[in-house]
Parts: C-alpha cells; structure tokens; sequence
C-alpha cells in the first residue's frame, strides 16, 4: 500500500449531508478535476483512456458518511466541520515531482473554493488526522493543532518545494504537512 495524499479543508456547508447539493457545486471543479486524468494519460499513455468522470456518491458512500468519487482518481468525505479529499497522487510523488504536485494543488484548491474553505492543511495519509477529522467531527484548527503537536510546524511553501527537498532516505521524511491559505 502506498501513501496517498490527503487535504483537510474547512467549509462553509449548510448541510453537509445533501450530496446532491454537494454533486452540483463540485461539478464547477470539474476542468480542474478532470485535468489530473490527462495528467496521468500523459505520464502513462499506455494505460487505457477513461471517459470523463463526473461527481457522483463513493460505492461505499452512506447517508451518515457521506464520500464522492469524482475526475482524477480524487474522493471527497463531507464532515461536519471539514471536507477531506482524498487525491490519487502518492505524497512521495506530490512532494518531488512539481507538475504532479501543480496539477493536484489547482483542483484541490478548486474544490476548496467551491465549497466555501480558507485554508488547506496538505498531508500524507500515513497522518490519521485526515481520518480523525472526519471521524471525530474535528474542527481544521484541532487538526492543524494535532499535526504540529506530533510533526511539528507546517513546511515553509507547497507551491516552492526546492528541488531535492524530500529526496533522502531520511526515516520519517516523509512525515511533513503544508498549511496554505486560500
């Protein structure tokens, strides 16, 4: 299993539990969205071409935990105080490699935008707090507080890793977070 990358983001929802709402107001992200499958087409032109994707309920979406499936391999959980998205580009890939990270960062913060957040906290999965978040109905300062009380503060910029940053096989590199305002 691979480390993904995970994104808690506040909101400003009404009711985070009406998925066809939530359906309508991502389907604006769709051309950000959509452009990590042509990413991926234009990393791997071997893999077979998809149809485009729109938003739509996770296979394992219930009515009390709501998750979509949408464009660019991403998934959306709607809690109560944040949104999570899961992305489909691995956190080794998202650090190190600067078109993977550019492609994922624009549709991550599309959808920020869409569903009325100021900051985004960036992380690993291999971090719970994406999953607490939702879980426990976490707000994204207790999240950003938990990251920093356990990998301490967030790393200077997401949008300018220097070149070779995260590279070494240091133990645990991979443990850093991003907090960006939007």
């Amino acid at each position: 299993m691979s480390t993904r990358t995970h994104v808690i983001v506040d909101h400003g929802l009404q009711d985070y539990l009406d998925m066809t709402s939530a359906v309508a107001l991502l389907a604006q992200t769709l051309p950000t969205t959509t452009a990590i499958d042509s990413y991926w087409d234009s990393v791997d032109p071997l893999e077979s071409k998809r149809e485009p994707e729109q938003w739509r309920p996770a296979p394992h979406h219930k009515p009390i935990e709501p998750v979509l499936t949408g464009p660019g391999g991403l998934l959306v959980n709607f809690g109560l105080h944040v949104i999570c998205i899961y992305g489909s580009a691995r956190w080794s890939g998202f650090l190190t490699i600067e078109s993977l990270r550019t492609v994922h960062l624009t549709a991550f913060r599309s959808i920020a935008r869409c569903v009325g957040g100021t900051r985004l906290l960036l992380l690993p999965d291999a971090m719970d707090e994406g999953y607490d978040a939702i879980n426990e109905a976490l707000s994204q300062a207790e999240c950003a507080a938990r990251l920093r009380n356990k990998y301490g503060p967030p790393q200077p910029s997401v949008t300018a890793i220097p070149l070779g940053a995260f590279t070494a096989s240091i133990p645990g590199s991979h443990l850093v977070w991003f907090s960006e305002a939007l």
